[in-house]
């Protein structure tokens, strides 16, 4: 019975952590506008990313800031692993990065590879074929 009471407070007070550090994350950037997250810095937008996907009931493992294989982010959700490459941009996004999440997702073994931006993306950018 201690035992059970023990395990019960333990789980209420990770829940706790896991809505307080929600809380936090909805009040500093919940209701951001784009210009607003094109202020942030590539390591913050990444983690403005794991968090949002995360929302969206992805796992989320950030990659090394150097040397990442063209990956910020892998995400894991239904047994598929996903390469994001992020680019916090206030211009357009060029054929680059989408061949640098390719490279992600083939280092990283993911079966997708995405690139998430703020800015807009190149005529090649979109026309380069994405394996999905």
């Amino acid at each position: 019975m201690r035992n059970t009471l023990a395990f019960a407070k333990q789980q209420r007070k990770e829940l706790r952590h896991k809505q307080n550090e929600h809380e936090r994350w909805q009040h500093h950037y919940g209701s951001l506008h784009i210009d607003e997250l094109k202020k942030l810095s590539g390591t913050e937008f990444e983690d403005y990313l794991a968090k949002l996907f995360k929302t969206q009931g992805y796992l989320s493992e950030k990659t090394p800031i150097t040397g990442d294989y063209g990956a910020d982010l892998i995400l894991h959700k239904d047994q598929q692993r996903i390469a994001v490459q992020a680019k916090c941009y206030t211009g357009s996004v060029g054929v680059v990065a989408v061949q640098e999440a390719l490279s992600g997702m083939a280092y990283y073994r993911c079966q997708s590879a995405w690139v998430v931006s703020t800015g807009n993306y190149t005529a090649n950018a979109v026309e380069l074929p994405m394996c999905d």
